[in-house]
């Protein structure tokens, strides 16, 4: 690596395109790829379209376990009154 880099030539915002979209590419584990692979063609879908299915479930479960952990450390601690 060097010490110094010259960018006196350089364009601020060269490759900025305002509203573009950031795709997130996603490593699958072999084995899992090919289960969802034939997951999706038994359903008749697209990976694709599958993986988007599932994980909208997961983070919807996973939404909901966290609201429900938030309310209750909001509620606080169980006080027991005893005469």
């Amino acid at each position: 690596m060097r010490r110094n880099y010259d960018f006196s030539r350089g364009v601020r915002g060269k490759f900025y395109h305002e509203g573009a979209e950031l795709r997130l590419p996603i490593y699958l584990d072999a084995k899992l790829q090919e289960q969802l692979e034939d997951l999706a063609q038994k359903n008749g879908k697209d990976v694709g379209e599958l993986v988007n299915q599932l994980l909208r479930r997961e983070v919807r479960h996973a939404s909901g376990r966290a609201g429900l952990i938030a309310r209750v450390r909001h509620i606080g601690p169980l006080r027991r009154n005893f005469p």
